[in-house]
């Protein structure tokens, strides 16, 4: 039965309103009324009224609308960046009532954007709920904006409850969907890419801009503004060394939007030839579209790149960042440079203005990236769910596992795991920091669960929950909950079957004597198991989960009790829908990434850049280092080699992306699961792994396994040789991740332990 859409449009009457989140969201309300569906029997428009009108939107809906309403709630506002979660329930409250004077039952309601400083929105406690997502930007680069006074955390974070709450979640791109579900682990099934189109200014009367000098004549655009991933400075290096080496200096770069006098003052301290247009009224931008030589997108990252559609609209040549999001539009039609490279800037832009556009590929983006489309895609989603999703009964658990925000990959993987988790519990959080933390990520988790110190969980609290689960890792992260597992019975996730410096390392920090540490020892050969330092956790169990077949049977072989059952849950991890054989590469990339450690297989970088077989690869040495620096500062220095040290989860993961074949060669193993060769299948990168453990668990076709560290070489030398095995091997990699390591099955392997 078709039913109301209500529509929050309140980003329309914020700051944003004629930037890029109005503009889109003006462009697909008006496109959703002009397509009409045979599930919405209305429109229903609202407005704050609280809020500046915006008369041009009101007078247009009213005019050619005809089969819409217009209302305007009493909605509350956030007077201070502490507010966000007090006066996003008192809008809940606003809604509810709302709903029930008009007789509305689970009506379709769309929020056109979430992410409003002083504008808290929300969903109606009953609706089918849906969600315009634009990016994940502030949460991806959080190092640098955690600081913003209107981003962290509180008038940032809190708002993801809103993410998790929604039924599904429109994304503007594959690129935002994608970032949804890697980082955040919402399921692919409740997210929708829309896509979206240019706001079209061909038809446009061309007005010059006021501050184009009159002998402006050879330009070139860059489409911008003034936030920490435009990558302004790098991009006018770039533009400088282009004009040096192959324009004789004869190209303006002309930038829009508007910015401070000192950031101003640092660019023109970079090139002399820049001009500063400001922000320009559409019929401005149609002129400077018109009249440029090329279009110059340095951006780090985009949810979708409006300026690329806009280019293509005006069948302007595009150099731009290799980044997700374009390549996404097309892999041919555009001059791709590394957005950290100023020579390669230059180099692309150098090329987009002697190239032929590709008119072809022009032509597919233009019928992909329409409005209608969008719109279209957005109401084919529109089936109201008539039974709650919600459970009546939840059961209660705690988690007690490293806190997120730290260096602990499994605080991150809890991280991740919450959205299926609380599908079906009711978590708190008992977050252990070790005694050396240290902040490498923001968490949400706080702010979307209840969540305390480790050590708050006692015994009289543990009675509290229905059950107990405790993330066991080897190293400080754990050492708050091995203790707590040493004395409260739950289920054991074990992340490792080799505890030793785990157990050392709350010998050093004064947890456990001496003495205790050695009788773990004894314990361990007294038990007879090729487990190290397990048997005192896990004989103190209702339950142990394991990640592998390998780890299962040893686990089981140090449990005295056969009544601790020890099951096997497949470490969990969300799939990407790129696949690292359909990005713009220029080589075949190889890399080592993970922990990087010599007994974790770094020498292998050396090896094989010295193959002539490896000539025309490209290297990568990727994550957090336990190497001494004087070999950091050697990789540093070899020429060839990208050595990406403690990279950013968003670094980490772009790097890893653009790998074709993964070196993951341990040469000690303790039964551990390696999430950074999951992370890279999940890309559809083709590891080459040691054939042991957990390792050799995985499908024959999905990895290739060595019996030696010759043979790893020969390994990747066969697939640098074989594009076709490659692409092959890939598909495998990325299906089986989806298979067989998403979060729905590890909840539900879970769940029947606890059950």
């Amino acid at each position: 039965m078709a039913k109301p859409l209500i529509i929050d449009c309140q980003v329309l009457q914020s700051g944003a309103r004629d930037r890029g989140m109005g503009k889109y969201s003006y462009e697909l309300i008006c496109s959703l009324q002009k397509l009409g569906s045979k599930n919405v029997s209305e429109f229903v428009f609202i407005f704050n009224a609280n809020l500046e009108p915006n008369k041009r939107v009101e007078d247009i809906i009213s005019k050619e609308f005809p089969n819409s309403t217009i209302e305007k709630l009493n909605l509350y506002l956030a007077s201070n960046l502490f507010e966000t979660r007090q006066v996003t329930k008192r809008n809940k409250h606003v809604l509810d009532k709302y709903l029930k004077n008009k007789g509305y039952t689970r009506p379709n309601f769309l929020i056109l954007s979430l992410f409003l400083y002083e504008i808290c929105p929300t969903f109606p406690t009953v609706a089918n709920k849906l969600l315009l997502f634009y990016d994940l930007i502030p949460y991806l680069y959080f190092e640098r904006y955690e600081n913003s006074e209107v981003t962290y955390p509180e008038n940032y974070l809190e708002r993801f409850n809103t993410i998790f709450e929604a039924d599904n979640i429109y994304t503007i791109s594959q690129t935002v969907a994608n970032d949804l579900s890697l980082y955040l682990g919402i399921p692919n099934d409740k997210l929708t890419n829309i896509d979206g189109g240019s706001v079209d200014r061909t038809k446009l009367e061309l007005k010059k801009p006021g501050k184009i000098a009159s002998n402006t004549s050879k330009f070139i655009l860059m489409p911008s503004g003034e936030d920490l991933r435009k990558n302004n400075e790098k991009g006018v290096e770039g533009f400088k060394v282009f004009n040096d080496e192959y324009a004789n200096n004869e190209y303006k770069l002309v930038i829009t939007s508007s910015f401070s006098d000192e950031t101003e003052t640092k660019l023109k301290a970079i090139s002399n030839d820049l001009v500063f247009a400001g922000n320009v009224s559409e019929e401005e931008f149609a002129w400077l579209y018109k009249n440029c030589d090329s279009v110059y997108f340095p951006t780090e990252y985009e949810g979708l790149g409006m300026p690329i559609l806009e280019a293509i609209d005006f069948k302007k040549p595009i150099a731009c960042s290799n980044i997700a999001v374009f390549n996404e539009m097309s892999v041919s039609a555009f001059c791709y440079f590394n957005p950290h490279d100023s020579e390669d800037m230059a180099e692309a832009l150098n090329e987009s203005l002697s190239c032929k556009i590709n008119t072809n590929e022009y032509e597919k983006i233009s019928k992909r990236f329409t409005w209608q489309e969008s719109a279209r895609k957005t109401l084919d989603c529109i089936v109201p769910n008539e039974s709650s999703r919600e459970l009546i009964n939840k059961k209660r658990i705690a988690i007690l596992c490293p806190d997120p925000t730290g260096f602990s990959a499994i605080g991150k993987v809890v991280m991740e795991t919450h959205y299926a988790m609380s599908q079906i519990y009711e978590i708190e959080y008992f977050f252990d920091k070790g005694p050396n933390h240290r902040k490498v990520r923001a968490s949400y988790l706080p702010l979307v669960a209840k969540s305390r110190d480790i050590i708050d969980f006692n015994p009289n609290i543990a009675k509290n929950y229905d059950e107990i689960i405790y993330h066991i890792g080897n190293s400080e992260y754990h050492m708050g909950t091995a203790l707590k597992a040493l004395t409260i019975p739950g289920i054991a996730i074990m992340h490792d079957t080799n505890l030793e410096g785990l157990f050392k390392g709350m010998f050093e920090f004064g947890y456990i004597s001496e003495q205790r540490l050695l009788a773990e020892a004894k314990l361990d050969e007294m038990i007879g198991t090729k487990a190290r330092f397990v048997g005192s956790i896990v004989n103190n169990q209702l339950a142990i989960a394991c990640h592998s077949q390998y780890a299962q049977k040893v686990i089981k072989n140090s449990v005295l009790n056969k009544n601790i059952r020890v099951h096997q849950v497949n470490l969990p991890v969300s799939t990407s829908e790129f696949n690292s054989q359909s990005v713009v590469k220029r080589h075949v990339n190889i890399g080592i990434a993970g922990i990087l450690a010599e007994v974790k297989g770094t020498k292998f970088i050396d090896i094989i850049m010295a193959d002539t077989r490896f000539k025309d690869c490209k290297y990568f040495v990727i994550g957090h280092t336990f190497l001494q620096d004087k070999e950091v500062r050697r990789l540093q220095k070899v020429e060839g080699l990208d050595f990406v040290g403690d990279p950013t989860d968003l670094e980490f993961q772009s790097y890893l992306s653009k790998l074709d074949i993964l070196v993951n060669y341990r040469e000690s193993y303790n039964g551990e699961t390696s999430l950074s060769t999951l992370e890279a299948m999940r890309h559809g990168v083709v590891p080459v792994v040691r054939k042991i453990g957990w390792y050799d668990e995985l499908s024959d076709g999905v990895v290739l396994k060595a019996t030696n560290k010759k043979e790893v070489i020969e390994l990747a030398a066969k697939l640098v040789s074989d594009s076709n095995l490659r692409k092959k091997m890939s598909n495998g990699s990325q299906k089986t991740t989806t298979k067989e390591f998403n979060h729905k099955n590890y909840v539900t392997r879970l769940s029947k332990i606890t059950s």
